[in-house]
């Protein structure tokens, strides 16, 4: 379990709107799998987002993508189930689909807990279809050969019609930076 600097929040614009803005700390739990690692991240109740992400010959290639969301009392979670062909990706849900890229952006450099690391820069880009509607961006910037994310950085912008109120539309913004590559247990 990792600690992060966080920043940011999600919205919803129905019944007079919603909005929730994520703890200045959050965690990430890094978990190794057969082809990656699994990495949970818990921002609030009811908001929580984890990546199943096996390693692919430039990068990561998503393998499931599972995401909970809470407003107005209603849990809604998506579950996507991933393939993955060169730099391209095909996500299924029970009621939707995410189409994307992944862009290897190449070696940068992060600071972690006032020291500078080498990372890996990886940006996955989906279109969201079938219930939801949108766009979904995350940049990760790993320690290369460890999995671990060293920062963060996404933003979606989904909608859906919903009965009676019409088109819902979803927004989020959030950074995450690591605080220290020493591990809270």
């Amino acid at each position: 379990v990792y600690t992060y600097a966080t920043s940011g929040g999600e919205s919803l614009d129905v019944l007079g709107g919603a909005h929730h803005r994520y703890p200045a700390s959050t965690t990430i739990t890094v978990v190794e799998t057969g082809c990656g690692v699994q990495l949970h991240w818990a921002a609030l109740a009811g908001r929580s987002t984890t990546w199943t992400l096996c390693t692919s010959p430039g990068g990561v290639a998503p393998r499931v993508l599972d995401e909970v969301h809470s407003f107005f009392g209603h849990t809604d979670r998506t579950r996507y189930t991933c393939t993955q062909d060169g730099s391209t990706f095909a996500c299924r849900a029970a009621h939707g689909t995410a189409a994307g890229t992944e862009s290897v952006l190449g070696e940068a450099s992060v600071e972690v807990g006032g020291c500078r690391m080498r990372a890996l820069h990886v940006r996955l880009t989906s279109r969201i279809g079938g219930g939801n509607s949108g766009t979904q961006t995350v940049e990760w910037w790993f320690q290369p050969g460890a999995g671990l994310p060293l920062k963060l950085v996404g933003t979606s912008r989904t909608s859906r019609p919903e009965p009676i109120v019409g088109d819902a539309h979803y927004s989020e913004n959030v950074t995450l930076r690591l605080v220290s590559t020493v591990p809270q247990r």
